[in-house]
């Protein structure tokens, strides 16, 4: 069902719930229909249907109970697909929590995102939580009451599309930059045998990429290297992050942020630091 059917269905609806529930109650399963429509599960509007069908048998507050329970069915039925095992039926918490989910990969807070749920070592659920509270808080008892599962699956994609999002911003960073491929090109014709020779080799990269993009493709060359010589690794991470279309300080400032990702140690990593200007100096001149 297309989205105007699915509204021609659902407003015969809100005018019949008009004549049959209080103000309070009116303005809850209004919030329950903007989620159906949200989600665009217009099918759930059927159920409904067969309610309104039956109201001739019925009393008004028979009917405000039957079409109570389908509302609760239905969202609870929207956050099982989010991979989340609910209980109770609290109604406005069903649908706070739906509202709330269906904003979380579109909430700006993209690195935010990535951090929080790469970083946790909470159970998913308990993670899960702290992300929702970013877009809207919720009191943490009321949340365990209620949510009882959280699948991991969800959690990575999130993660996923967040990260996804922060690549994208980046790329239209590095074409809004212009960059300059010249010292790029100087220092891969002049040192034949850096890493970021055999990424391009691999075919691992062929163009400019975004930072953190490049660090999850650079970690597995660094996982084996053994060069413990200060200078011969600022040559390697220069050569790496020359990728990212940064040069001079911004370069600099970028091997300074992201090097802890590719080299474990805090020795090596301070003795890197002290170099890293007069290698950069050298292999641009």
């Amino acid at each position: 069902m297309d989205q105007d059917n699915g509204t021609h269905v659902i407003e015969p609806i809100e005018h019949f719930l008009r004549s049959i529930a209080d103000v309070d109650r009116l303005s809850l399963y209004q919030q329950a229909i903007d989620v159906i429509k949200k989600h665009q599960k217009f099918t759930m509007i059927e159920a409904l249907n067969s309610i309104l069908v039956a109201q001739i048998n019925e009393s008004g507050s028979e009917l405000c109970d039957e079409i109570h329970q389908c509302f609760i069915g239905h969202i609870r039925d929207i956050l099982l697909e989010y991979d989340l095992v609910i209980e109770g039926n609290d109604l406005a918490f069903l649908i706070k929590l739906a509202e709330t989910m269906h904003v979380l990969d579109v909430y700006e807070e993209h690195e935010y995102f990535v951090n929080l749920i790469g970083s946790s070592e909470l159970r998913p659920v308990q993670t899960l939580y702290n992300v929702l509270c970013v877009v809207q808080y919720f009191d943490e008892e009321d949340y365990h009451q209620h949510v009882k599962m959280c699948s991991m699956s969800l959690l990575d994609r999130l993660r996923d599309v967040h990260k996804k999002a922060l690549i994208e911003i980046e790329d239209r960073e590095i074409v809004a930059q212009h960059v300059d491929y010249t010292i790029l090109r100087k220092v891969l014709q002049a040192n034949t045998d850096l890493i970021v020779n055999r990424m391009f080799n691999d075919f691992k990269v062929s163009k400019v990429i975004p930072v953190n993009m490049l660090v999850e493709l650079a970690r597995e060359y660094f996982e084996d290297y053994n060069d413990s010589n200060p200078k011969n690794i600022a040559r390697e991470l220069i050569g790496v992050f020359l990728v990212s279309g940064k040069v001079s300080t911004d370069l600099i400032e970028t091997i300074r942020e992201n090097m802890i990702l590719l080299i474990n140690d805090d020795v090596i990593l301070a003795r890197v630091g002290v170099v890293l200007n007069s290698v950069y100096v050298e292999m641009t001149a």
